[in-house]
């Protein structure tokens, strides 16, 4: 195989005998020999590359071995060497390509399948190695190994009997190896057979007592067992004796996690993103914890790498593999990439429908892309088995909520609200979707409950103190912003909600320490220097209010929000021209922004500039289909440019994009009621009272109308409703009081209005 340059009287036999064994030598790793081979140069770079690599310098032995092959391309021991290493480094492309060159050059396949074999399980490319390692094909002492790769490829492909026969057909040639024993006590857990996976640890035990496998699978055991600490206490034994153990810190990667002891974990899953580059599970577990703990753009980059991963896996060995098919639904559900994880998620319930996290991503999705009615139909059918499952109920209530089926979904929604279950902040999430849904009274009332449950919970704290204060409820929200603010004291964001409350309740003084204290934290905290800018107009320092975000722009010229709110100060004061020089600033550092395009249609339209206003607003529209507030600026400027019915078709759209949400379906119903459009002002009336039937401005609007249009039976629907659930308030009477004036009965309107 090698070029031999010594003297040519040397014995022929001899140098037979030395290339051999310096093979053979090679490729035993404990018993690795370096001994010249050449006197070229090519031969001195691999005497030093097996140097390096017996040293540990695994990089330094790659520069020789690439020194070797440049010198001598046709080099075999030195591409054999190199894929051994490259896989050894995890550099997964680097070996195929060693491997290739390898095969170009008439390599032994036995000299190639091991390094083989691994490289296909860390491509996940399990069918092609089922299909390419044959053990039959080799010598009785690589078919142990050869087995064993194939019982992990079965067991990732879920196909436990095969996987089982592999291992075993490992253990009959090798009963003194532990990895096979080790492949069998995981199929055994996973066919949920717990006596066979004991006999077969007590077996590992036995050979090998103290060894990172027999470890390994006491931990395994205790980790299906539900005995976190023990489990733990086997993961770090195991790592201790073998600290690149994959699969071990990955699981005690994930122990810590289910213990909440995430800065532990954190330093497994940094370590297998620096080790196992190619992990998806490693990739998506930092994501998670990075996510939970609110590093959301860190976590952002874990999810790229991971979906960075899946881009390069041939997508039938995705299919085929049910934990990455899993992931590839779920990473892409975490990015909003919609159409692959669709894909993925629905391949999977097919596959396998007895497992719910599937269910519930499919579910959202359809929820996100406004189809209600088929999230219902994929949910409905396992409810039965997934009553306590919170998260499934959740979503159907909320897809039934949508739906405008608000019976069923109130049911629901208010079983998972009487559910109590440790580590999960139930009630913060059913008021978020409450609210999405308009239905601000029980969202004050999850809200209310999940800050009673954690008094410094911001996600609960910051919404209800917001919504108290758009009631006008400034004495409750000034409360609520207080008692969030005193748990974390120095939180920039809270200083700045207590300061809004302040300011809403008329303590200016008080509001502008806060800002201040805020800014003090934070100094780049753009929205509290904003927020003292409003509290400079509210006390008649405009001119202060711009100078101060002025200075801003010069600290921060790149941020697009300080010309926007600069525009609108000048606005305020009715000086345009300015207005709109900012406006162009803002457009210049972003041409796309919503944002300060919607603020230049509002200036056109107080300009009278009605026909700029809606070329603006149908360029925005164009890009912008579903974004309701630019809608409902484009139905204002068919409205400025007397074009009733286009804004008539705006209103119609909008009431329909609204969803359920009663507000947002009042406001869009007294517009079409100035534009002329009255029955469709009632349909988004109806849409509201079924949204929210205690939103009274919307079941007052709704009788009105239906008395004008000669329907008063349903006016008085309203107004007898009205009676029952709010007697204290005047609503009632007084519509009871129009509807008997209508029917020409003055003395009993009196009565009603008195």
């Amino acid at each position: 195989m090698f070029k031999n340059k010594k003297s040519k009287t040397q014995n022929k036999n001899q140098l037979k005998q030395i290339t051999v064994l310096s093979l053979f030598l090679f490729f035993q790793v404990s018993t690795e020999i370096c001994f010249a081979v050449d006197t070229d140069f090519a031969g001195q770079y691999y005497e030093q590359a097996i140097m390096k690599y017996r040293s540990g310098e695994n990089e330094a032995a790659v520069i020789e071995l690439k020194n070797a092959i440049q010198q001598k391309p046709d080099y075999l021991a030195a591409h054999i060497m190199l894929a051994k290493i490259q896989l050894k480094n995890k550099n997964l492309i680097a070996t195929e390509v060693a491997l290739k060159q390898a095969d170009k050059y008439g390599a032994d396949p036995a000299l190639l399948v091991l390094t083989r074999a691994q490289l296909y399980l860390y491509q996940l490319k399990y069918s092609q190695l089922l299909e390419e390692i044959i053990p039959a094909k080799f010598k009785k002492s690589l078919q142990a190994d050869l087995h064993l790769y194939r019982g992990h490829a079965y067991l990732q492909l879920n196909q436990l009997g095969y996987a089982l026969n592999e291992y075993n057909s490992a253990v009959k040639i090798a009963p003194d190896r532990v990895e096979p024993l080790i492949g069998l006590a995981t199929v055994r857990l996973n066919l949920g057979d717990k006596q066979g996976a004991i006999a077969a640890a007590e077996k590992v035990s036995q050979l090998q007592p103290d060894s990172p496998g027999s470890w390994y699978l006491k931990a395994v055991i205790d980790h299906f067992q539900g005995n976190l600490e023990q489990a733990f206490a086997g993961y770090t034994r195991t790592i201790e004796k073998e600290p690149d153990h994959q699969e071990a810190r990955l699981a005690r990667a994930g122990v810590l996690m289910d213990l909440q002891r995430d800065d532990e974990a954190e330093i497994d899953l940094v370590y297998l993103r620096e080790n196992y580059p190619f992990s998806v599970k490693a990739a998506y577990l930092y994501y998670v914890l990075l996510s939970r703990n609110n590093r959301e753009i860190e976590a952002q980059y874990a999810l790229n790498a991971g979906v960075d991963v899946l881009d390069k896996i041939v997508p039938a060995y995705i299919n085929s593999h049910p934990q990455t098919l899993l992931l590839a639904g779920m990473i892409n559900f975490h990015l909003k990439r919609y159409g692959p994880a669709t894909q993925y998620l629905e391949l999977y319930i097919q596959k396998f429908p007895d497992k719910t996290d599937p269910y519930r991503m499919l579910a959202t999705i359809l929820l996100e892309q406004g189809e209600n009615e088929k999230a219902i139909k994929l949910l409905k059918p396992i409810l039965p088995n997934v009553s306590k499952d919170y998260r499934i109920l959740f979503i159907l209530g909320t897809a039934y909520m949508r739906n405008g089926e608000h019976d069923r979904a109130n049911g629901l929604l208010e079983k998972v609200s009487a559910m109590d279950i440790k580590g999960v902040d139930i009630h913060t999430e059913l008021g978020q979707t409450r609210l999405s849904m308009g239905q601000e009274d029980l969202a004050i009332k999850e809200f209310t409950q999940a800050l009673k449950n954690n008094p410094a919970n911001t996600k609960a704290g910051i919404p209800l103190a917001v919504l108290y204060m758009n009631r006008g409820q400034v004495i409750k929200a000034l409360e609520i912003a207080k008692k969030v603010q005193q748990q974390q004291p120095d939180s920039p964001m809270l200083l700045n909600l207590l300061g809004a409350t302040q300011a809403k309740a008329g303590q200016q003084k008080q509001a502008r320490q806060s800002f201040n204290r805020a800014i003090a934290q934070k100094p780049d905290f753009i929205a509290a220097y904003i927020n003292l800018s409003k509290l400079d107009v509210a006390e008649k320092n405009a001119d202060i209010a711009k100078a101060r975000i002025i200075d801003l722009i010069e600290q921060y010229p790149k941020n697009i929000i300080l010309p926007i709110q600069l525009a609108k100060l000048y606005q305020s004061e009715n000086d345009y021209d300015n207005a709109a020089r900012w406006l162009k600033k803002a457009l210049e550092l972003d041409p796309d922004s919503v944002q300060a395009k919607q603020a230049l249609i509002t200036l056109k339209l107080q300009q009278g500039r009605s026909p700029e206003a809606l070329t603006l607003a149908l360029e925005l529209r164009a890009k912008n289909q579903g974004n309701m507030q630019v809608l409902e600026l484009l139905a204002r400027s068919f409205i400025a440019n007397d074009n009733l019915d286009k804004a008539a078709g705006i209103l119609q759209r909008m009431s329909q994009n609204a969803g359920f949400v009663s507000k947002q379906l009042y406001r869009i119903a007294m517009q079409q009621h100035a534009v002329g459009d009255h029955l469709a002002a009632i349909k988004s009336l109806k849409k509201a009272v079924l949204g929210n039937e205690n939103y009274i401005p919307a079941r007052v609007a709704l009788a009105e109308a239906e008395l004008r249009y000669g329907m008063a039976v349903f006016a008085q629907n309203q107004a007898d409703f009205l009676l029952e659930h709010f007697p204290e308030r005047s609503h009632g009477y007084r519509i009871l009081g129009d509807i008997a004036l209508n029917e020409a009965k003055p003395k009993h309107a009196v009565e009603h209005y008195r």
